[in-house]
C-alpha cells in the first residue's frame, strides 16, 4: 500500500486511491487526528503495537462463552476478535487436552461464572486459574499426541472422535491423579 511511499503527499494519494469513503470521512478530523497519541507514521494510521506480532505466533485459541471447553491450536497467524483469546508458549497440544478434558470442563461449572442458555464464561482470568497437573514425560508425550489426534481427526474424521477422546480422558484422569469415584463425579455418574 502506502508504506513505500516518499512522502505523505504520496503515501495519501495511495490512501485515498485505496480507501477513499474513509480517507474522505478521517479527513474531516484531519487536525484532532494529527496531534493525537498513538498514530503511526501518518496521521490516518495507528500505531502499530508489539503485540500484534503476538498473533501471528501459534497459540491456543478460544471463546469467552462456550458451554464446555472448545480450545484449540491456530498456526495460521490469524488474528482474534475481542470475544476470543490467546494464550502463547508452553506444550500448547498438552495444554489443550487437559483443557478440553472432562476435568476442565467439571471445573470450570463449578468455579466459572453461568449465563442464560447454560454457558459459561471462559475469560483468561479463570482460564488461567485452570490447575494443570505437571504429569511425568512419558505421560505427558501421550496426552500431547492423542490431542494432536484429536485435532486431526475433527475436520476430516469427526467419526473417529468419540474414541480419541475416550483414551485421551483416561489419561488425563491418571494426569490428575483421580480416583474412579472423583471420574464418576467429573463425568456426572450418579
Amino acid at each position: 500500500m502506502w508504506a513505500n511511499a516518499t512522502s505523505e503527499t504520496e503515501a495519501r494519494a495511495i490512501f485515498k486511491a485505496i480507501y477513499p469513503a474513509i480517507h474522505d470521512h478521517l479527513t474531516a478530523f484531519e487536525t484532532q487526528l494529527r496531534i493525537r497519541q498513538g498514530q503511526s507514521r501518518y496521521w490516518w494510521e495507528l500505531r502499530a503495537y508489539a503485540c500484534y506480532l503476538e498473533f501471528e505466533k501459534p497459540k491456543i485459541v478460544w471463546g469467552s462463552l462456550a458451554t464446555k471447553p472448545q480450545f484449540t491450536i491456530d498456526t495460521t497467524e490469524s488474528y482474534v476478535c475481542d470475544s476470543a483469546n490467546i494464550i502463547l508458549g508452553g506444550d500448547m497440544a498438552y495444554l489443550i487436552g487437559i483443557m478440553n478434558s472432562p476435568v476442565a470442563a467439571y471445573i470450570m461449572a463449578i468455579t466459572g461464572v453461568k449465563r442464560h442458555g447454560g454457558y459459561i464464561e471462559y475469560k483468561p482470568v479463570r482460564v488461567l486459574r485452570l490447575p494443570i497437573p505437571d504429569a511425568p514425560d512419558a505421560l505427558r508425550t501421550q496426552i500431547s499426541a492423542l490431542a494432536e489426534a484429536c485435532l486431526a481427526a475433527a475436520p476430516d474424521h469427526p467419526d473417529r472422535l468419540p474414541g480419541l477422546e475416550l483414551q485421551l480422558n483416561a489419561l488425563v484422569y491418571r494426569a490428575y491423579g483421580l480416583t474412579e469415584a472423583e471420574i464418576q463425579t467429573v463425568e456426572g455418574i450418579k
